[in-house]
């Protein structure tokens, strides 16, 4: 692994630490609203960084792949807190309305579960991960040749 590598990883693992170190002081926060959804903000944005981590430095295809999914599960989780917090922070009541939560978890389920099942109805039978000159990984499929 080069130098810019483990520079991305020492940043994801920065980022995940101080997300889990600043869940130490939420009982600060006076609001309950509030301190429930910035905890909840903070706790899944330090996991994705820390399932980042652990994207960046797996060994085979297959330990990326899973890492890669369990990073876009956490991420997408993210957004629910976020929108708690910031109506909650603002002073509204967006995240007591039932109707709106159980609306945002059904979509959440769906996007979730297409993800999870994504290798079941690509129509590909082998996957294959490949990088790019940015470090970035992604994930790949050539259909007309099945490799």
């Amino acid at each position: 692994m080069n130098l810019s590598l483990w520079g991305y990883v020492g940043v994801f693992a920065a980022v995940s630490v101080v997300c889990f170190g600043s869940l130490r002081h939420r009982r600060r926060i006076e609001d309950p609203d509030t301190r429930r959804g910035l905890t909840a903000l903070l706790a899944l944005s330090g996991a994705w960084a820390a399932v980042h981590v652990g994207y960046l430095v797996a060994p085979s295809p297959t330990l990326q792949y899973a890492f890669f999914t369990a990073g876009l599960v956490a991420g997408l989780a993210a957004v629910g807190p976020w929108l708690y917090f910031c109506s909650a922070y603002t002073g509204r009541t967006h995240h007591r309305n039932t109707t709106i939560r159980r609306v945002s978890v059904a979509t959440f389920l769906v996007v979730v579960a297409v993800k999870l099942t994504n290798p079941l109805h690509t129509g590909t039978s082998r996957r294959r991960w490949c990088r790019n000159r940015s470090l970035t990984w992604r994930f790949t499929t050539n259909r007309s040749t099945g490799s």
